[in-house]
C-alpha cells in the first residue's frame, strides 16, 4: 500500500549538479520542490572521495568550464554559499616523448609564444586556428548559455559573418566534417593537434566521425573562458548548491530511488518511490539518462516514434574515461600498474599523440566505456561509464 505523502508543485529526480541547479531556480521562484536521489548522496558525476587513504579524487566532473560561461554561478550567487572556483592558467601542458612541452595559455599570445619555442611554422597556424575558431565559438554561446538577449544579436550576426569569411563554402564543409580532417588541414603537425584533439574528444565523439569539427573549435572557448576547478574537488559545486536550495526552502533526500512516475492521461500526477512513498506534483524534472527516464519510470512509457527514436539513440559520453595527459610519465615509472591495482582500469598501449589515436576511444564498439587508445593518454573507465 502506498504511503501518502504531501504534494509538491516540483519533483526534480536525480540530484547531480543539473538537477541541483534546476531545483535551485524552482526554488528560487517560490515553488515547493524537492529533489530525490537514489545513492547515499548527492552530486552525481559531481562527487570527490577519499578513495585511497589520506587523498580526495573527483569520481567523474573535474573542471567546471561550461557552467563558468553562463551566468548561474552569479544567480544562484554559489560563491555566497561557500563556492570557490580557481582558474588553471596555463590549462593545459602538452609533454612530448621527446621532450617537448607546449603550455596553453587562457591568454592566445602566450599559447603562441610557447609553441614558436618549437616551430614557428605551428605557431602562425594556430593563431589562424584561434582566428577562425573565435567567431565560430561566439555564434554558437547562446546555444551554451542558454539565452541571447535582443541586444547581443547584432554581436552575434558580426560574429558569424566573421566565421564565413573569407569562403563561406568552405567553412561549412569544415562544419560539416570531422575534426581529424579539419586539424589536419589546419595545423602542420601533431605539436598542436594532439592536444587539441584530446579536448575534443571529450565531446564523445570520434576524430573520423561527420560534423565533429566544431569539438576542435572549441578549444577557443578556453582561451576565451579559461578553465576552472572548485577548490576542494567537484563536490564544491555540489555542496554550494545543495545549501542554496536550502536557504531557498528546497529539499534534498538521499537513499530515494523512484519506482515509477505516474502519468495516466498524458499529465504527470505523481512519482512513486521504491520504499512505497507517493508524492503527488504537476511536474517532474528527469537529471537523469532520458532512456531510464521516459522509457523505465515513465508510466505509461513513451510511444510511437518518439519510442523508436529515443531507443535508437546512442549513449555515450567520452567524458566518462578520465582522461590523464601523462601517460608517458605514468608508463614510465610503472604507475600504471599501480593503478590498476586500485581498480582505475587503465588502458594504455603507446605513447604516440595524434588524432589517429583517438579514434578507437571514440568507438564505443571496442569497449563499454573507453576504447583501445595508442596516445598519450591513460585512461581509467569511470565507474559511471554505461556497460
Amino acid at each position: 500500500m502506498l504511503e501518502p505523502v504531501a504534494t509538491r508543485d516540483a519533483v526534480v529526480v536525480g540530484a547531480g549538479h543539473n538537477g541541483l541547479v534546476a531545483a535551485c531556480y524552482l526554488a528560487r521562484a517560490g515553488r515547493d520542490v524537492v529533489v530525490l536521489e537514489a545513492s547515499d548522496r548527492p552530486g552525481g558525476g559531481s562527487r570527490t572521495e577519499e578513495t585511497v587513504p589520506g587523498h580526495l579524487f573527483d569520481m567523474h566532473s573535474v573542471a567546471h568550464n561550461i557552467i563558468n560561461m553562463t551566468v548561474i554561478p552569479r544567480q544562484l550567487d554559489l560563491a555566497g554559499a561557500g563556492l570557490v572556483y580557481q582558474e588553471m592558467d596555463p590549462f593545459s601542458v602538452a609533454v612530448f616523448a621527446d621532450g617537448r612541452r607546449v603550455r596553453f595559455h587562457r591568454s592566445v599570445e602566450a599559447t603562441v609564444d610557447s609553441i614558436a619555442e618549437h616551430s614557428r611554422d605551428e605557431a602562425r597556424a594556430y593563431t589562424a586556428f584561434m582566428a577562425k575558431a573565435m567567431p565560430v565559438l561566439r555564434t554558437i554561446l547562446p546555444a551554451v548559455q542558454g539565452e541571447m538577449p535582443w541586444r547581443d544579436i547584432p554581436v552575434r550576426l558580426a560574429s558569424l559573418a566573421r566565421a564565413l569569411r573569407p569562403s563561406p563554402a568552405s567553412t561549412v564543409a569544415d562544419a560539416l566534417g570531422p575534426y581529424d580532417s579539419l586539424l589536419r588541414r589546419r595545423l602542420p603537425s601533431d605539436l598542436t593537434r594532439a592536444p587539441i584533439s584530446a579536448f575534443a574528444a571529450h565531446a564523445g565523439v570520434g576524430p573520423t566521425m561527420a560534423g565533429g569539427a566544431i569539438y576542435a573549435w572549441w578549444q577557443a572557448a578556453y582561451h576565451l573562458f579559461g578553465q576552472w576547478h572548485a577548490r576542494g574537488g567537484a563536490q564544491g559545486l555540489t555542496d554550494a548548491l545543495v545549501r542554496r536550495l536550502e536557504s531557498l526552502g528546497g529539499e534534498v533526500r538521499c537513499g530515494a530511488a523512484v519506482e515509477r512516475i505516474d502519468a495516466p492521461d498524458g499529465r504527470v500526477r505523481a512519482v512513486i518511490t521504491e520504499a512505497g512513498e507517493r508524492i503527488g506534483t504537476r511536474a517532474v524534472i528527469t537529471a537523469m539518462d532520458p532512456k531510464t527516464a521516459l522509457l523505465q519510470l515513465l508510466r505509461p512509457p513513451l510511444a510511437g516514434q518518439d519510442r523508436a527514436d529515443l531507443t535508437a539513440a546512442r549513449r555515450g559520453n567520452v567524458v566518462q574515461a578520465r582522461c590523464v595527459q601523462v601517460g608517458t610519465v605514468l608508463a614510465g615509472e610503472g604507475r600504471v600498474e599501480q593503478l590498476q591495482q586500485r581498480g582505475l582500469g587503465v588502458h594504455c598501449r603507446d605513447h604516440r599523440p595524434g588524432p589517429d589515436a583517438l579514434t578507437r576511444l571514440g568507438d564505443h564498439r571496442s569497449h563499454p566505456a573507453v576504447g583501445s587508445i595508442d596516445a598519450s593518454d591513460c585512461c581509467a573507465a569511470s565507474h559511471l561509464a554505461p556497460q
